[in-house]
């Protein structure tokens, strides 16, 4: 007859092994949800601050102001930078395009730095 060695006293501390690993798997699933969520946060402000530009851009051109200078000084109130603007049409029919640059504030190998968002706006009727 063969006798049978105890599993009981090889199997001690795997537990430990295996709740180690699933702490570890949440903390990294934890650190890509909090990248990403930077990411999405940055978009959001990025957008905002390019609406409001343009915004900002068409009120002063409707007006015969200049229309990339209000863009300008209101990207700068809001913290960011105006990296491109483009007005088409003649102050009463007119279309203002604004691209704003914000940067990322999570630094990550292989993504971007830095967002560059794009809003268009036109005369108020």
């Amino acid at each position: 007859m063969i006798s049978r060695v105890p599993l009981r006293g090889r199997e001690r501390g795997s537990g430990t092994i295996l709740l180690m690993t699933v702490v570890i798997f949440m903390l990294v699933l934890a650190a890509g949800f909090g990248v990403v969520g930077r990411y999405i946060v940055a978009n959001h402000q990025a957008r905002a601050a390019a609406d409001l530009a343009a915004l900002a851009g068409a009120r002063a051109y409707g007006t015969g102001a200049d229309g990339c200078l209000a863009a300008a000084a209101n990207a700068i109130k809001n913290r960011h930078k105006l990296v491109h603007c483009d007005i088409v049409g003649d102050p009463t029919d007119f279309v203002i395009t604004t691209k704003i640059s914000q940067p990322v504030p999570i630094k990550m190998p292989g993504l971007r730095k830095t967002l560059v968002v794009q809003a268009h706006a036109g005369p108020v009727r």
